[in-house]
């Protein structure tokens, strides 16, 4: 009997240590949330027209598919979604959430010039 209550413990602290430590890993600092939103905020200014303010509103991920995700309000007019597979991938999604936004979405820029100086940002800060 004693020895079936210990694999039974052994296997409950097993279960325990993998949901804990598996359930931890994908988690971010907030210096790194920050690094996040400011990359997801010079794509927006390099790929959009006319950006003065972006604010973010959530930054979570996904605990099904592990993809991260980021709500933010441009112009106080355009609502988005930009979402990324991993921390730091080069290849970020953005969509429109266009009912939200009274029909209207983000015009792309024909050219790739950068001027992040006269943008408000404000971070979601978690």
């Amino acid at each position: 009997m004693k020895n079936i209550a210990k694999v039974l413990m052994s296997i409950t602290c097993l279960v325990l240590l993998t949901i804990f430590t598996t359930g931890c890993a994908d988690k971010i600092d907030k210096k790194t949330l920050r690094q996040e939103q400011e990359r997801l905020a010079e794509y927006t200014i390099q790929k959009f027209e006319g950006v003065k303010k972006i604010e973010f509103t959530s930054f979570e991920q996904n605990t099904s598919s592990r993809t991260w995700s980021a709500d933010a309000i441009i112009n106080d007019t355009y609502y988005v979604t930009f979402s990324i597979n991993k921390i730091g991938d080069n290849e970020i999604g953005i969509g429109h959430h266009v009912e939200d936004s009274g029909g209207r979405v983000l015009k792309q820029k024909s050219s790739a010039n950068i001027d992040s100086n006269n943008v408000k940002i404000i971070y979601w800060e978690g």
